[in-house]
C-alpha cells in the first residue's frame, strides 16, 4: 500500500477528514484506478455525510470487484445512512450470499429490514449477526403486531420501535475497517420510527412511498397502486406504471380455472394481468380512476367482476368464472379470491355495499361490483327488459352509483 494511503487512513481513524481528503486525491491524481484509494475516498465522504459520492465511489468499486464482500458491506451501509433501504437491502443480501459468516452486514440488514417494516426478517439477520438484544426487540414488536390485529383486525400504520443507541451499539459490536467505525450512531438515525402517540412530521409536501403502512405485499397510498415484491406474491396490469425498483420482471398470466390454466390471458378492462417477479423491489401504478382496495382474511372468499380488477398480491388462490347470461354476448366473468392477501379495483363512481338476507338483492348489470361470502348468483330481467343480477345467501354484495 502507498504509505500516503496508509497517512490518510490513519488521519481518517483520527477524525482529521479534510487532511486525509487532500493526500487521497493527490494519489488518485498520479494513480486514478488505485482501488484501495478509491475506497479510502469513499470512507471519508461517508464521514463527511455526502452519502450521495459515497455511494457513486462504492458503485463503481463493486462493478469492477463484484464478488468483495467488503465493498458491499460498505455500499449497503451508505445506501443505509442515505436513507435509502431497499436499495440497502438488495446490496446487504447479496453480501450475506456471498459470505454467510459476515455478522456485521447480517446487523446492518436487521436494520434496513426494520426500516422497512419487515420485523421478521429483520429478527432472522439480527439472530444471524448474533445480536440477541435486537432479536428480542424484534419478537417483541411482532408479539404486538399480532395482539393488535387480533384486537382490531385492521392495518396498522406506524409502529412504535423504542431503541437506546448504547444497546443497539453494544448488540452490533462495531470495530474494525467498515465505514460506520466508531460513528455507528450516525447509522441509527437511518432506523427513524415513531414512538407511541407521535405524529410523523413530514419532511416534504406530496406522497412519500417509503412510508407505507399497510399490510401485505400490495398497499394503496392515496390514488397509487403500491407493490412490494419482497413481501409476497404481487399481480397487476402495468400500463399505467410510474416507477419500479429492483430487478423486477413482468410475466403475462393466463387465466386459470379448477387448477389449470387456459390458454387465454387474464385481461381487465385495463390491460393483461402481469405477476410482478423479483426477489426484492417495488411497482407503483396509478390507474387514474378511482381505487378500491379490499383485505381479505384466512378462510373468507370474494367475487369480483373482472373487467374491473387492477391489482392483487398477497398469499391468494384465485380462480376465474363465468356466469351464463340468457342473453348472447353478457356474460358476466368473475374472478374467486380465497386466501389472505389484498386485492384493488379500479372504476368511475362510488362504491356501496349492502348485507345479504333472506330478501335476494337484485343488481343492474353495469353497476355490479362484486360479492363476498355464500352468495348464489343469479341472471334475471326486470320488467322493462333490464338484465340483473340476483344474489341470495349470506355476505355483502358490492355495486357502484355513478
Amino acid at each position: 500500500m502507498d504509505k500516503r494511503v496508509a497517512e490518510a487512513k490513519r488521519l481518517l481513524e483520527s477524525g482529521n477528514l479534510p487532511e486525509a481528503r487532500v493526500i487521497v486525491e493527490e494519489v488518485l491524481k498520479e494513480h486514478p484506478s488505485d482501488p484501495a484509494a478509491r475506497n479510502l475516498l469513499g470512507l471519508i465522504y461517508f464521514q463527511l455525510e455526502d452519502y450521495n459520492e459515497s455511494i457513486n465511489i462504492f458503485k463503481d468499486l463493486v462493478e469492477e470487484y463484484p464478488n468483495e464482500v467488503s465493498l458491499l458491506v460498505n455500499l449497503g451501509l451508505a445506501y443505509l445512512k442515505k436513507g435509502d433501504s431497499l436499495e440497502a437491502v438488495r446490496v446487504l443480501e447479496k453480501a450475506v450470499r456471498l459470505n454467510p459468516h459476515h455478522k456485521k452486514a447480517y446487523n446492518y440488514l436487521g436494520l434496513a429490514y426494520a426500516n422497512l417494516n419487515l420485523f421478521q426478517k429483520a429478527r432472522d439477520a439480527f439472530k444471524l449477526g448474533d445480536s440477541p438484544k435486537m432479536v428480542e426487540k424484534m419478537e417483541q414488536i411482532l408479539a404486538s403486531l399480532t395482539r393488535e390485529e387480533e384486537k382490531k383486525a385492521q392495518h396498522f400504520d406506524e409502529v412504535s420501535v423504542p431503541h437506546r443507541e448504547e444497546e443497539l451499539s453494544s448488540a452490533l459490536d462495531v470495530k474494525g475497517g467498515d465505514v460506520s467505525s466508531e460513528k455507528l450512531q450516525k447509522l441509527l438515525n437511518a432506523v427513524d420510527v415513531l414512538s407511541e402517540g407521535e405524529e410523523e412530521k413530514e419532511s416534504f409536501p406530496g406522497i412519500d412511498l417509503d412510508r407505507v403502512g399497510q399490510e401485505g405485499p400490495v398497499k394503496v397510498v392515496d390514488d397509487f397502486i403500491y407493490c412490494v415484491i419482497d413481501e409476497g406474491p404481487c399481480y397487476g396490469v402495468i400500463k399505467d406504471l410510474v416507477i419500479k425498483t429492483g430487478e423486477i420482471e413482468f410475466k403475462p398470466r393466463y387465466k386459470k380455472y379448477k387448477g389449470r390454466e387456459l390458454k387465454t390471458y387474464f385481461s381487465t378492462n385495463y390491460g393483461i394481468i402481469n405477476e410482478f417477479e423479483g426477489l426484492t423491489g417495488r411497482v407503483v401504478l396509478n390507474p387514474g380512476k378511482k381505487i378500491f382496495s379490499f383485505r381479505l382474511y384466512e378462510g373468507e372468499v370474494i367475487y369480483f367482476f373482472e373487467k374491473i380488477i387492477y391489482a392483487f398480491g398477497g398469499d391468494l388462490k384465485w380462480e376465474n368464472g363465468r356466469l351464463p347470461s340468457p342473453r348472447e354476448g353478457e356474460d358476466l366473468y368473475l374472478v374467486q379470491f380465497r386466501g389472505r392477501g389484498s386485492i384493488v379495483v379500479a372504476f368511475d363512481g362510488k362504491l356501496c355495499s349492502l348485507s345479504l338476507g333472506d330478501i335476494p338483492v337484485y343488481v343492474p348489470l353495469g353497476s355490479f361490483v362484486g360479492w363476498k361470502g355464500d352468495a348464489i348468483p343469479a341472471f334475471i330481467e326486470d320488467s322493462s327488459g333490464n338484465l340483473m343480477v340476483e344474489l341470495s345467501g349470506s355476505g355483502s354484495v358490492f355495486f357502484k352509483v355513478e
